[in-house]
């Protein structure tokens, strides 16, 4: 019997975990690509950075997106119906 048998199924786990990780990748570069570009305080140049980001680099553009999120929501202006939801607060 030879010392340097090859377990046949440690190729197939690789295959496995490889496959899984590209289409959870797949799957987040669509999403957030999506959330880009139905955002309405975009500009079409700015959508076009963000979708380039997300794809190029899905950990880092999706982080970036995130933290950018907060910034964007604090510098829109208030609607008429967020108005009349802060005034009913106090």
């Amino acid at each position: 019997m030879e010392d340097d048998a090859v377990n046949p199924t440690l190729p197939v786990a690789y295959d496995i975990a490889w496959s899984a990780s590209i289409v959870v990748w797949v799957a987040i570069a669509v999403f957030f690509c999506v959330k880009v570009v139905r955002d309405q305080t975009l500009t079409p140049g700015s959508k076009l950075l963000w979708v380039i980001v997300i794809v190029c680099a899905p950990v880092v553009g999706v982080i970036a997106w995130f933290a950018s999120a907060d910034w964007r929501r604090r510098s829109q202006p208030l609607t008429a119906h967020s108005e009349r939801e802060s005034q009913s607060v106090r």
